[in-house]
């Protein structure tokens, strides 16, 4: 080990304020002393081993801390968690102090050994790998709260709401620099390595999968424009081929991007899944043995878990179901109402047609959010032990109500009431809409929602402060709430943390950031794209115009996704991915069934009847369904012969493995010559 390698080891400087954690107001100071006090303690101690800082206390606002660490720390957790970073040789290695030379050059590049993401990455390891011990059974100042062994205290705090936000602060200069790159440009392929440096491997890879299926609608968009004009021309032919063209797109997209994923993965180092995964910090059980670790942890039967999921969960997943599908039914209904009542002087009567589809689409938005949280409510109830399973099974739930909110009113067209233009006008609707919608929802509503209750808040008190009698009930309030405060400043005193002064700029950082909302998550994303994936594919036979909207969508989807991250939520985690999770199959099963749609609707469609109308129906329904099976074969063979790992992936990784080996080798006969030329003890 060299000097400037000792020297970093045995660095005490503190990094920047790298995560907030906000206390609610009447959190018991046993509980904020304990919390503070494992926060602080070394690792050796069953701490984190973290520097805590604290702002000037506001009962009225709660107790907020900056939570830092120093560079030697740093080491450590990236050596603890086997860290994966790129060599200077482009290999990518585990991280360790011993061989950092491997990574850089001089002392002068230590600080910038860790990116932005790796950072508050390990510090929020540090910080959730916080554990119960065998002797801290329940939460001080709160004994009702259990805690078992290995159970993480901050996800127990969080879920019993005595820790109310937790979120990483923004690096404000790398930022800026990213948003230079990232949502302030057009046509500029986007930043994915700065954004995983900031972001994380999660964000990185739902942007690089926009990105990615925004290119692959570029031929679909021409192709569609091309049908269009054909279709103005009052030519239709060529419509089958488009449609064929369509759905096999759509398989090379989806094997193609499994490639695509693997090599990020690998170059991200998270292709080697990890071999055991601790358990939720909502997961319910009793308190065993884990078989595995040795750690006492709850134990919840997993056969009792699927009989939640297939006894319970499923039919009510169903009874949603029929509850979407007979709004839909309504919406048809309605519809058909306003046809009846069609008289030749109603001059809005055109416009009247698209009510019914446009409140259909606004009640779909509603019902996707309620079900989005009553999904979440109802997997929590199924009791599943670990967080991918979790992940899973909610988006398996979500899948299958949007598949019917959003689709199901297009098959009930297409194929019920055989009506093309209806169903062309349908798609259009529910297409614009939503995808305005969505816009509207995630970018400019949080801005709005903010800046408009700060100012009619501002509004409100300013007028009720005139008010003599209000100044008296506020004045009573606010002494009942001194008086049944837990926290006095002695309490605070007693804690013995550096404080920041309210002029610091990491105070005023971390006031302006704790009233953004909190990212949600990539899964609304992800289920965007799912929808606007189904509109594209199922029915490309009635409206080519769906890729050409899709693509637009996109381009400004890349640059408002990027602009909402940047600007308006919160600074996500940094979340290590392997690929998108069960969002893989869903697209599968929709470029299956994209196949049996577009067939049908060729089969359906009357123009092209009337081209071979000497052909029996019979005849006529053999060959499109000798087309759809072949279609579907190609689609198999499509993924035999597409490789989900590309071939550089496979000799980086052999070329890894035969590195290990070479060095254990070595080692082994190292110690072996060692043993060897040691004098025997007679």
């Amino acid at each position: 080990m060299v000097p400037w390698e000792l020297e970093l080891l045995n660095n005490t400087i503190p990094t920047e304020s790298l995560y907030i954690v906000e206390f609610a107001p009447d959190v018991a100071y046993e509980t904020l002393e304990w919390i503070v006090q494992k926060f602080r303690q070394r690792v050796l101690d069953n701490g984190a081993e973290l520097i805590v800082k604290m702002e000037p206390y506001d009962p009225s606002k709660g107790f907020r801390i900056h939570l830092s660490c120093t560079m030697a720390c740093l080491v450590k957790l990236a050596e603890s968690v086997r860290l994966k970073k790129i060599s200077k040789k482009g290999q990518l290695r585990e991280f360790s102090l011993i061989e950092i030379d491997e990574f850089i050059d001089s002392p002068e590049e230590v600080h910038g050994v860790f990116t932005s993401a790796e950072k508050q990455g390990l510090l929020r390891y540090a910080l959730y790998n916080l554990r119960a011990t065998p002797h801290e059974r329940f939460l001080p100042g709160y004994p009702n709260i259990r805690l078992y062994h290995g159970q993480s205290i901050v996800e127990k705090c969080y879920s019993k709401g005595i820790i109310v936000q937790i979120y990483p602060l923004h690096d404000l200069p790398n930022l800026k620099q990213l948003g230079k790159k990232w949502y302030k440009t057009i046509l500029e392929p986007q930043p994915l390595d700065e954004v995983r440096a900031y972001f994380g491997q999660g964000l990185a890879m739902y942007f690089s999968f926009l990105g990615f299926y925004t290119s692959y609608l570029i031929l679909p968009a021409l192709f569609g424009c091309f049908q269009l004009l054909l279709w103005l021309l009052n030519f239709e032919d060529g419509i089958e081929l488009f449609c064929i063209f369509n759905v096999l797109w759509a398989t090379i997209f989806i094997e193609m991007w499994k490639r695509r994923s693997n090599e990020l993965a690998y170059t991200w180092g998270t292709l080697t899944p990890a071999p055991y995964d601790d358990p939720r910090a909502n997961y319910r059980g009793k308190l065993l043995a884990d078989p595995v670790t040795g750690q006492i942890q709850p134990y919840y039967p997993r056969w009792k878990t699927l009989i939640k999921v297939y006894c319970g969960s499923l039919p009510v997943v169903f009874l949603c179901l029929l509850v979407a599908f007979y709004i839909m039914l309504w919406s048809f209904w309605s519809e058909e109402w306003l046809l009846a009542k069609q008289k030749e002087e109603w001059p809005i009567y055109e416009l009247a047609l698209y009510i019914p589809g446009i409140v259909y689409t606004l009640i779909i938005v509603i019902m996707n959010r309620f079900y989005r949280i009553f999904a979440t409510r109802l997997t929590e109830w199924e009791n599943h032990r670990t967080e991918s399973q979790f992940e899973r099974n909610r988006v398996v739930k979500l899948v299958l109500f949007e598949f019917v909110n959003n689709f199901m009113s297009l098959f009930y067209i297409a194929f019920y009431l055989q009506n093309m233009e209806m169903l062309r006008m349908q798609i259009a609707t529910m297409l614009i809409v939503l995808q305005f919608l969505n816009h509207f929802e995630e970018a400019l509503l949080p801005i709005a929602l903010r800046y408009g209750s700060e100012k009619v808040e501002e509004l409100l008190v300013n007028y009720l402060a005139k008010k003599k009698r209000y100044r008296r009930f506020l004045e009573a309030r606010l002494k009942r709430e001194d008086a049944e405060n837990r926290l006095t400043a002695e309490d605070i005193r007693n804690l013995k943390t550096d404080e920041i002064s309210s002029d610091n700029p990491a105070y005023r950082q971390a006031v302006d950031e704790g009233l953004l909302e909190s990212y949600y998550g990539t899964i609304e994303d992800y289920l965007e794209l799912f929808i606007q994936f189904g509109y594209v594919f199922l029915f490309s036979a009635v409206y080519p115009m769906a890729g050409i909207l899709a693509l637009l969508n996109n381009l400004l989807e890349i640059r408002a996704d990027a602009f909402k991250m940047c600007k308006v939520f919160q600074r996500p985690p940094s979340m290590k991915v392997r690929h998108i999770g069960a969002w893989q199959p869903a697209l599968q099963f929709l470029g299956a069934l994209s196949v049996l749609t577009n067939c049908g609707l060729l089969y359906l469609s009357p123009s092209l009847r009337s081209s071979f109308s000497d052909w029996s129906e019979t005849s006529w329904l053999l060959l499109w369904a000798g087309v759809e099976h072949l279609i579907l074969a190609l689609q198999l063979v499509l993924a035999m012969v597409i490789p989900n790992v590309p071939l550089w992936v496979r000799q980086s990784m052999a070329r890894s493995e035969h590195e290990i080996r070479r060095k254990l080798e070595e080692r082994v006969h190292s110690d072996l010559e060692k043993r060897l030329s040691k004098p025997c003890d007679i």
